[in-house]
């Protein structure tokens, strides 16, 4: 099932992973979705990341570029609890209204202090 039409996808996949919405995340992705990331790997550890960014974190979506099927969002984060700020990137792709791959650039030194993997 395709998402709804005229809904941006991207624009609701950034909405429910900054709530921490892990079940929306999930009904957004499509089937065989590609998730990769230079600071815990793929799959489930990288959106589990993204859980622990959103519950430890404000978030400000800094810059966000689209180019047909192709979307790039870029992240300016302040830790909740030390003021900490690191920024990551993530490219997106799109296929059929879901997001058919992720790729997760962070700034690893700094988004170590603030979430295990």
């Amino acid at each position: 099932m395709d998402i709804e039409a005229g809904s941006d996808p991207v624009d609701r996949y950034v909405a429910a992973w900054t709530a921490g919405n892990l079940p929306e995340v999930r009904r957004l992705l499509g089937p065989g979705v590609k998730i990769e990331s230079n600071f815990c790997g793929s799959g489930d550890s990288a959106l589990g990341v993204l859980v622990q960014i959103a519950g430890n974190a404000t978030i400000v979506v800094a810059a966000r570029v689209q180019h047909a099927r192709r979307s790039i969002v870029l992240y300016d984060c302040t830790a909740d609890a030390t003021g900490g700020r690191f920024n990551f990137v993530e490219f997106l792709e799109l296929e059929c209204s879901r997001i058919s791959g992720i790729r997760q650039v962070h700034d690893v030194a700094a988004l170590s202090q603030i979430v295990s993997r």
